[in-house]
């Protein structure tokens, strides 16, 4: 039981991309071998970005006698990405899954059911986790060197780190699913708990060369400070100088609090995931009837659905929130835009065409129409047989990811026309080239989900954040923003940025208008054959 149990979740969590299927027909080896290596430049490029963090760190620590805090660096870093990779996933796959009354209703002890779920996110984790820990062993190695006993305390670290992390999302996980359900408006506040979380980040990514040079100087204080944490400091030990007795304490403290949050977990699974507390009614007030069109009513739909899950709307709509962004940073720090001028001899126009292409990588981030047909799950014949033609159903999906990144887009253009006072030229390439860029996006996103639909989904989270359409979409997207600047970067002198820019603006123009003929095309038959 437990075998199919995890099998199912696994594949669930990790099939859209590597072997999902559509009309029986498997991926093709071309598909599949393109994806992996792919997976493996993304893994590589993470890396290279935590080698050349932590090769700052080692021989400044080691000179400085604390080899174990170097250590204890890295596993406090590598839990804190465990903790943030997983923690939305830990509370959807495991307390909000789709599929949860269905398996309790059968004569499956819960115990099963959440061991299998355990198994998945422990796999998920130790993805992040190798992410972070396996560069700095490779980086001490080299720089310092590792006796044997150390290599293989430390490999047992990666391996034993995430049942700690996991122990700690679980709990919180059951805490959010606890608080949510007391909370109305559910989808607000994790929206809000996201955005908080992503803050934070990206004020960390900023100062990092802040934290590094505060970490190398202050390397002696911060490690008497945290050897009051005595697992941490065991487990640094381990790795540092292949101390087992230590290691063996860190160890049994892990499998101990990892054993107390699996039994409770199970005892109180059931009233955890079948929770269900009353409010208040709402006073019905009468109001008239408003006809709407087939057309408003789908967008409507779409925009419904979109609004009530959070994962659908961080992950789908996190470039528009960039997009957003970007007009309070230039703001905020219009002197680093009059620095830029002047540095490189930027002219206006040209700076406009710079923004212009900054925003265009941005809409290349919002995957909305990507996932769209794939939240259909199991239920699309009911959309199907609605009395409505399916190229309205689709146009509906196009209108909510336009709706959601045009607005934010002119927002954006409005304050950047207002700093930067460019040409007409200049004007025309920031208000058209980000406008057919951000429609080519969105064409190219449905065409990729109704060639790439995951309808098999358990958990919402698989058809948005694990589907192989949203991959291609948002991959493909930025891989298309590169390839379109790259030939102005060869050939600069010859073209204006700003003219360069409307060339490309045409281009996706005449791109975008060709993915819309086929989707109301052949793209309507693929869909009425889902």
């Amino acid at each position: 039981m437990f075998k199919a149990l995890f099998k199912t979740r696994f594949l669930s969590m990790f099939s859209g991309i590597f072997s999902g299927r559509r009309g029986g027909k498997r991926r093709s080896p071309l598909v599949l071998v393109g994806i992996s290596l792919l997976s493996v430049y993304i893994l590589a490029a993470f890396a290279f970005m935590f080698g050349g963090l932590f090769s700052q760190l080692a021989q400044p620590f080691h000179a400085g006698g604390i080899d174990w805090f170097y250590f204890a660096f890295a596993i406090m870093l590598a839990t804190v990405m465990m903790l943030v990779g997983s923690l939305f996933s830990t509370y959807a796959q495991l307390y909000n899954a789709r599929d949860n009354e269905m398996l309790l209703s059968m004569p499956i002890p819960p115990s099963a059911i959440l061991a299998s779920r355990m198994l998945s996110l422990y796999l998920l984790d130790l993805l992040f986790g190798a992410a972070v820990l396996l560069p700095a062993g490779a980086v001490w190695g080299v720089m310092i060197g590792m006796s044997a006993a150390s290599v293989v305390l430390f490999a047992l670290t990666v391996i034993i780190l995430p049942l700690f992390t996991l122990s700690l999302s679980c709990a919180l996980g059951a805490l959010i699913a606890v608080i949510s359900s007391r909370i109305r408006a559910k989808s607000a506040v994790t929206m809000i708990l996201s955005l908080g979380f992503l803050a934070v980040y990206f004020v960390f990514i900023g100062r990092i060369n802040n934290y590094i040079a505060a970490l190398i100087e202050n390397g002696g204080e911060l490690a008497r400070s945290a050897a009051a944490i005595l697992p941490l400091r065991w487990l640094s030990e381990g790795a540092a100088r292949g101390d087992a007795l230590h290691f063996a304490f860190a160890v049994i403290f892990i499998a101990l609090l990892f054993g107390a949050v699996y039994v409770l977990l199970s005892v109180f699974f059931i009233s955890i995931v079948t929770r269900r507390t009353g409010f208040a009614k709402r006073r019905y007030v009468a109001r008239e009837a408003k006809a709407s069109s087939v057309g408003r009513a789908l967008f409507r739909r779409e925009l419904m659905r979109f609004t009530a899950s959070p994962v659908y709307m961080m992950n789908g709509g996190l470039g528009a929130i960039f997009i957003a962004i970007l007009p309070i940073a230039a703001l905020i720090r219009r002197d680093m835009l009059v620095t830029l001028t002047s540095m490189f001899a930027l002219t206006p126009d040209t700076l406009a065409a710079c923004a212009s292409a900054a925003i265009c990588f941005m809409c290349s981030m919002v995957t909305i129409s990507a996932s769209s047909v794939s939240l259909e799950g199991r239920s699309i014949q009911l959309i199907q047989s609605l009395p409505a033609a399916t190229g309205e159903v689709l146009r509906a999906k196009l209108r909510l990811h336009l709706s959601i990144t045009l607005p934010a887009t002119v927002l954006a253009q409005a304050v950047l026309l207002i700093l930067i006072r460019p040409g007409i030229l200049g004007a025309l390439t920031l208000i058209l080239t980000p406008w057919t860029f951000a429609c080519l996006a969105a064409f190219a996103g449905l065409a990729v989900n109704l060639k790439f639909p995951k309808l098999d989904w358990i958990n919402e989270v698989a058809a948005i954040k694990q589907s192989m359409s949203t991959f291609v979409a948002m991959m493909g997207a930025m891989a298309f923003c590169g390839l379109l600047i790259l030939p102005y970067l060869l050939l600069g002198s010859v073209l204006s940025a700003a003219v360069y820019m409307l060339f490309c603006a045409l281009l996706c123009a005449i791109l975008a208008l060709v993915l819309r003929r086929w989707i109301m095309t052949r793209g309507c038959v693929i869909f009425a054959s889902l």
